[in-house]
């Protein structure tokens, strides 16, 4: 009787869970995100499947092979989020005035993206077909949060590929201080020590966005809801505040000290390889190009590099040109490089291998360390 009783138990603990993970795409590295936090879950035993809304639609990576079943969903015109200042003007300076156009384009991603998700009754139905026992949700969008309520699954998680951001600090009732707490995400130019000056800036910004702008991203997805459901339809802000913990990419030795809460959970650092791939020969042969090291330049995933003023292209040409001792990887999507052309250390390449570069460049530098401290 007690072996059979054991047995139970061990069934009991090793349950597997369906598990939805839903990811809105602003860019690569979102998608990445969130397919790593897929193949965690399916390799720890659970069922996990992905919907992906393609605000986006250039980032075609599902992020993951190990999903049971992915579900992407676009509009049937164009996205507003390819409107956005950062993605057509990476290098203008409005995006990050205090009072810039974002809340214009994101609120339109937001509202269009919603109506067009509710108005589509195979998606709630596919959600439904899942049965799932839980939901892993993007940080940047509370359409999913009625979606959710409409199939009645419990419990939301929340996950975001950046640290804390004010919007849920703001919804967890976590203080975010502009005295000491510079915001994450929007770039006002403030390090860990502000000036008051910076100070007064960040507050403003900080002000400005919680009173209007974050509320305001919210109310554009209620009135979808509530005039498709009526207008006892719940609040998607209170829904959202129920969610059951949000997992940040972050690591506490590296973030700036702030308040925190019990519901956020820091897993920075899911999406590195336990174990790099092998460096190839071309970038083998770049990396003993030059005796002093190797310099990587890139902009990610979300600044195109045929999008950026050609001026600013050569003011980093220019630059580079003053350390011709030194080799320049610049990750670069355009075709035209004649600005590159005076430039013998540049190495124009359209794909990177990062983490494999990185590894190198510990290994070389340990060596040296190594050779000063014997």
């Amino acid at each position: 009787m007690k072996k059979v009783l054991i047995i139970f138990v061990c069934i009991q603990l090793i349950q597997s869970l369906n598990i939805l993970v839903y990811q809105t795409v602003p860019g690569s590295s979102h998608i990445a995100f969130s397919g790593k936090i897929v193949d965690i879950l399916v390799q720890a035993g659970h069922t996990v499947d992905k919907l992906i809304i393609e605000w986006n639609p250039n980032v075609i990576s599902n992020g993951t092979s190990l999903a049971r079943r992915i579900r992407r969903f676009t509009l049937s015109k164009a996205s507003p989020w390819l409107s956005a200042t950062h993605v057509v003007k990476p290098f203008d300076n409005v995006f990050y005035h205090p009072f810039d156009d974002e809340p214009i384009f994101y609120r339109k991603t937001l509202s269009e993206f919603c109506e067009a998700m509710i108005e589509d009754e195979s998606l709630l139905e596919w959600i439904k077909e899942g049965r799932y026992d839980s939901v892993l949700s993007s940080a940047y969008d509370a359409c999913g949060h009625g979606l959710f309520h409409l199939a009645q699954i419990k419990p939301v998680m929340i996950y975001s590929p950046t640290a804390l951001i004010d919007h849920w600090a703001l919804m967890l009732g976590i203080p975010a201080m502009a005295s000491y707490i510079p915001n994450p995400v929007r770039n006002n130019g403030q390090g860990d020590k502000m000036s008051l000056t910076q100070k007064i800036a960040v507050l403003a910004d900080r002000t400005y966005q919680q009173q209007y702008v974050l509320p305001s991203y919210h109310e554009v997805q209620n009135s979808v809801f509530q005039r498709k459901f009526g207008p006892s339809f719940p609040s998607l802000t209170e829904l959202a505040k129920q969610s059951s913990l949000v997992f940040v990419n972050s690591h506490p030795l590296l973030e700036l000290s702030r308040p925190y809460s019990h519901k956020i959970q820091q897993i920075g650092g899911i999406t590195l390889k336990k174990e790099a791939g092998k460096l190839s020969g071309e970038f083998e042969q770049i990396l003993n190009d030059r005796y002093k090291g190797a310099i990587v330049f890139s902009f990610g995933s979300l600044a195109k590099t045929d999008q950026i003023p050609m001026e600013i292209h050569e003011i980093f040409a220019k630059a580079f040109n003053n350390f011709p001792e030194y080799t320049v990887i610049w990750k670069f999507d355009g075709e035209n490089t004649e600005f590159m052309s005076n430039s013998s250390n540049i190495y124009p390449v359209k794909w990177i291998q990062q983490i494999e570069l990185l590894r190198k460049c510990i290994y070389q530098f340990s060596k040296i360390k190594s050779r000063i401290t014997s």
